[in-house]
């Protein structure tokens, strides 16, 4: 069950989201529909704790500001409909391929080779402007 308790978010003294409060059953399949610029972003960005909001989310229970950001990420996440674009070009990336945690992964030689040192994921390919998938 998630509950969401009076959240809201400021920019300054600017509130970009009233204060809203409702609660979700789980295994529940749930619409979010509003216009452009109404604070739909903004909502789940402040459920997911990736903006800052006053109010309060609770998940089974356990309300998600007294986790940590590893704690919470296991709750909820936001996954947005489109990724930053990498800071480094598929042919700065290199063609080599290695092996972390069991699986063949594609690692870069030169400016993304600290993705696979740190043991994150490699972001996706970028080629004529257009995510691969």
């Amino acid at each position: 069950m998630l509950d969401v308790k009076n959240l809201s978010v400021c920019y300054g003294k600017r509130t970009v989201l009233s204060p809203i409060s409702f609660g979700l059953a789980k295994g529940s399949v749930t619409a979010l529909l509003g216009l452009n610029g109404s604070g739909k972003s903004t909502l789940l960005s402040a459920i997911c704790g990736s903006l800052p909001a006053q109010g309060e989310v609770v998940w089974e229970g356990l309300s998600l500001s007294s986790l940590s950001v590893r704690e919470r990420a296991q709750c909820v996440t936001l996954l947005p409909q489109t990724l930053p674009t990498p800071p480094f070009t598929v042919k700065e990336l290199g063609a080599d391929f290695v092996t972390v945690s069991g699986h063949k992964v594609h690692a870069p030689k030169g400016i993304g080779a600290q993705y696979i040192r740190s043991g994150l994921r490699v972001p996706p390919l970028i080629r004529g402007g257009h995510q691969e998938n």
